[in-house]
């Protein structure tokens, strides 16, 4: 419900829930926007950002929070310059004329990340229609340039204990003593051991990754220079979101986080109910032209949806769990032979995603009895069962099913249906329309 969200984006922070939520983001160039105050992961990645519905209010929010700060010196970047002006930058035509500089090798190799490269590939092509040029990039031996140059797991613990050392009173000192007293979840702990085994500041290691750095960008900003691009793009994540408590692979994080670059993720498009991103990384302070281009493109696409958790408002309020019965019918028997019935009282609710149910079966013995089912049909109007929503022998049950965003979609439309199959019917005695209409 919130028009803007703050977010720091080290790798990914900012980028990564945009793309998985349907948001806009932009990871900023480093240094336009200040980080003090922000608790820290890495001085030399952590960037602060908004992510946001629209790119309109996105731009809003980079206008209000851009700019020089003393207490962080890679502002000293914006010593000088002409802040930018996001909301001045918006353009529905920005992608007429535009280069876009399609970077190949973070496309992904099919497989589970054919989706999210075959989404972004069309939104190329969309751009292409507004008017845009493209060109595939190579950025030579990018693999072995970027491979180390991440800097969080040499930073972490020393920055945090210097934020913590400027925290009056604060009730603990460092990692370590947070570790000691057991107050980090277990989920992140093995990792926090990791970053704290570093004794100290400046390793070996560590100047090795930041001495590779500068090269990496340098192969980075000379690609966009020669080609004369305004922006590279790629998926933000080649695998879509993965289901809560599994990990999430296919993350692109490092090239904008260990460049300094800036990224912007944008809705692109969906696959299987869920959200996919496409990222666009410019110019070292070109951001505003980044979101230009952005903003072109989701004015002629807007593939911005409202989140299924938030539906309509009606007079005002929040709508209210929808109640309503569905009866088998006999369409596929003559109705002479079907005795058994089946009367479902189904309870939406809009909110949660949830399908409550209560099945009573009638007309036929309870072991005669296979299963009642959700069934809808696919693409090309083929049937099958989505839920099973009772077993064989069971002439009365009760449950609530969790819809996923296709699901909630397709039962809003009226494209379940329900059936009633018996040892006389296995293949159903008919099936009526699941359609949560408010009486």
């Amino acid at each position: 419900f919130a028009a803007v969200g703050w977010g720091s984006d080290t790798c990914g922070s900012i980028r990564i829930p945009s793309s998985q939520n349907n948001l806009v983001g932009l990871r900023p160039t480093k240094g336009l926007s200040s980080i003090d105050g922000i608790v820290p992961l890495s001085h030399s990645q952590d960037v602060g950002g908004p992510l946001a519905r629209s790119m309109e209010d996105l731009a809003i929010a980079l206008d209000a929070t851009i700019g020089a700060d003393p207490a962080d010196p890679a502002t000293t970047i914006l010593e000088g310059r002409e802040l930018p002006s996001f909301v001045s930058a918006l353009n529905p035509s920005a992608l007429s004329g535009a280069r876009i500089g399609i970077l190949e090798s973070y496309f992904g190799e099919g497989g589970v990340e054919a989706p999210a490269a075959n989404i972004v590939r069309q939104a190329i092509e969309k751009m292409v229609e507004l008017g845009a040029d493209t060109i595939t990039i190579e950025i030579p031996n990018l693999q072995n340039l970027i491979s180390g140059s991440g800097v969080i797991g040499h930073e972490f613990k020393w920055d945090l204990i210097d934020y913590l050392a400027a925290v009056p009173d604060a009730p603990v000192s460092s990692l370590e003593e947070m570790l000691e007293l057991g107050l980090i979840h277990e989920a992140l702990t093995p990792g926090m051991r990791r970053r704290n085994a570093p004794e100290s500041r400046d390793t070996d290691a560590y100047a090795t990754a930041l001495a590779k750095r500068e090269p990496l960008r340098n192969a980075v900003v000379s690609v966009i220079e020669e080609n004369q691009v305004d922006a590279l793009i790629y998926p933000t994540m080649r695998e879509p979101p993965s289901i809560i408590g599994q990990p999430q692979r296919g993350s692109n994080c490092s090239l904008s986080a260990n460049t300094g670059l800036p990224a912007l993720s944008i809705p692109a498009g969906w696959t299987g109910g869920l959200p996919i991103g496409l990222e666009l990384l410019g110019r070292s302070l070109d951001d505003a032209r980044l979101v230009a281009l952005g903003y072109a493109y989701e004015q002629a696409t807007n593939h911005r949806r409202t989140p299924v958790s938030a539906p309509p408002l009606l007079s005002g309020k929040a709508a209210k769990p929808i109640t309503f019965t569905v009866r088998t019918t006999t369409d596929g028997a003559p109705r002479s032979t079907v005795r058994a019935r089946a009367r479902v009282r189904f309870t939406y609710n809009s909110l949660t995603g949830t399908l409550a149910y209560n099945i009573r079966v009638s007309g036929v013995r309870a072991d005669d009895v296979f299963a009642i089912v959700l069934s809808t049909n696919d693409e090309e109007g083929r049937p099958y069962i989505e839920r099973r929503l009772s077993g064989p022998s069971i002439s009365s049950a009760q449950g609530t099913l969790t819809l996923d965003t296709d699901e909630r979609e397709r039962l809003e439309s009226g494209e379940f249906y329900l059936e009633l199959m018996t040892r006389n019917h296995p293949f159903g005695t008919g099936k009526n329309q699941v359609l949560p209409v408010r009486r």
